[in-house]
């Protein structure tokens, strides 16, 4: 028995309506908080120049990055698949999350159709419960890969529930175009097949048709360029690889050893239950639910948080739909489950604790006031070329992109592996704001700044710009202007 199919009305009405009302609050929550929840991120410059590097001069390589070569530290398909669509519309700072929060809903409506013949109906509010943790809606806001990565996995999911390998196959190819994450995803796929070879005992169900060899080809081609691209500039790619595996290595291996080890073998338990009682369709969605697990317990990144959670949340309903069916077993184990899945998530979600604030991140006023600081500043620089002007937090720089576009300002990023040296900049902008957590206030005070000749300071108070200038690593405040709204 590999398909559960619940025939009344009110499973039918809780999974639509569970449907609706979730597309609704991702709707109406992103639109609300999506400068604020998060807070712009670092990350988010670093993917986001290359990609207006894409839309503007059709190439990945800005000196707002590296004067001296492409940086190649992730893989391209984010930055030219957000690069082409700033060809379109234009870059601006809420587009770019707008993008994310798209690939997020139809990640998460995907996953939800699929499901919707092969598991009980109401188990889509544990679905929902993992895609509105707020560590998740973080992530689905954030302009980074995430939410793509997911979206890529709900299409493999959905092609292996109707045997077209082949076209699974080729997703994933383009998913590894976007993140090497996309490892962790062929778990699913090789299960599948395995599962089919074991039932048929013929090599014959992975003879591909027409579309297959289409959807083969075109990913291959696209993985072809990307290799290219790689041997050209092959050092660049080796340095970068260096920083990436050095950065991930210095890390405790397995991320939280003791309490990962016991997630990993209850999942691998309950995939394996599935498997004995020949639940094809449950065993792949375990599969699938460890393949985001390894993600997070590997990769260890603060924004993986969301592969933890959806994790949690495609294992319960695995086990949910392993019960006996008797409603109100399942109704209550439901209502455990969802219980346990928000708690877990919500309590262990590391790094910066997301809040919900009826504010922006900067207000019209206090940006108006940056702007015109900077463009005085700027009047005041002997250089030869471009004035270059740098932020800190990098990821706010990206809110004033069109305006330092617009004056023939350059904004130049640091990479992360370069914090100890001297700012490439003009001017320095320094920004703290309530919002953000203490951890990352204190990561950004002092050393950043010191490279400096003149900056800007922006306080926790709307309206508050002090203009710097440095003396031995020392600030001077030159002036001081408060306009409280």
């Amino acid at each position: 028995m590999s398909k559960i199919r619940p025939q009344t009305t009110v499973d039918s009405f809780i999974f639509w309506s569970t449907i609706g009302l979730a597309t609704f609050f991702f709707l109406a929550f992103f639109w609300i908080n999506w400068q604020t929840f998060p807070i712009p991120w670092d990350d988010e410059s670093s993917f986001t120049l290359q990609a207006i590097a894409w839309a503007e001069h059709s190439t990945l390589f800005t000196s707002a990055l590296s004067n001296e070569r492409t940086i190649m530290w992730m893989n391209p398909g984010y930055m030219i698949l957000t690069g082409s669509i700033y060809k379109i519309f234009g870059y601006s700072f809420a587009l770019s999350r707008e993008i994310s929060w798209a690939f997020y809903l139809l990640g998460f409506l995907t996953l939800s159709i699929t499901l919707k013949d092969i598991v009980s109906k109401i188990s889509i509010l544990l679905l929902a419960t993992s895609f509105l943790l707020p560590s998740s809606l973080a992530s689905g806001n954030l302009a980074r890969m995430e939410s793509m990565e997911i979206f890529f996995a709900s299409l493999i999911f959905l092609a292996l529930i109707y045997k077209r390998f082949w076209i699974a196959i080729a997703i994933l190819i383009i998913c590894a175009l976007f993140h090497f994450n996309a490892i962790y995803i062929s778990l699913p796929i090789i299960g599948a097949i395995a599962l089919e070879l074991k039932s048929a005992r013929s090599l014959k169900i992975l003879q591909p048709n027409k579309w297959d060899v289409l959807a083969i080809s075109v990913s291959l081609a696209l993985l072809a360029l990307y290799l290219g691209f790689v041997f050209k500039n092959l050092d660049a790619f080796n340095q970068d690889m260096i920083y990436q595996f050095s950065r991930k290595f210095g890390r405790t291996p397995f991320y939280k050893i003791p309490k990962n080890i016991f997630y990993l073998f209850v999942i691998s338990s309950t995939v394996l239950f599935a498997f004995f009682k020949n639940h094809r369709n449950l065993t792949i969605l375990g599969l699938l639910s460890l393949s985001f697990f390894l993600t997070y317990a590997i990769g260890q990144e603060m924004w993986y948080q969301i592969f933890f959670n959806l994790s949690l949340g495609l294992i319960s309903i695995v086990g949910l739909n392993l019960l006996p069916e008797k409603k109100f077993i399942k109704v209550l184990a439901l209502m455990i489950l969802i219980a346990l899945n928000a708690y877990q998530a919500g309590s262990s979600f590391a790094g910066m604790r997301p809040a919900f604030s009826k504010n922006p991140y900067i207000d019209g006023p206090t940006t108006l006031e940056i702007e015109q600081q900077i463009l005085s500043l700027a009047q005041g620089v002997d250089s030869n070329g471009p004035v270059t002007v740098s932020f800190m937090s990098r990821g706010v720089g990206m809110m004033f992109y069109p305006f330092l576009k617009r004056n023939d300002l350059q904004l130049r990023y640091k990479l992360p592996d370069q914090m100890n040296s001297n700012f490439p900049s003009n001017i320095c902008v320094y920004i703290t704001r309530s919002l953000d957590p203490d951890w990352l206030k204190i990561a950004l005070s002092g050393p950043t700044a010191q490279a400096c000749d003149k900056g800007l300071i922006v306080s926790e108070v709307n309206g508050d710009v002090r203009v710097f200038r440095t003396e031995k690593n020392i600030f001077t405040e030159i002036n001081r202007q408060q306009n409280k709204p």
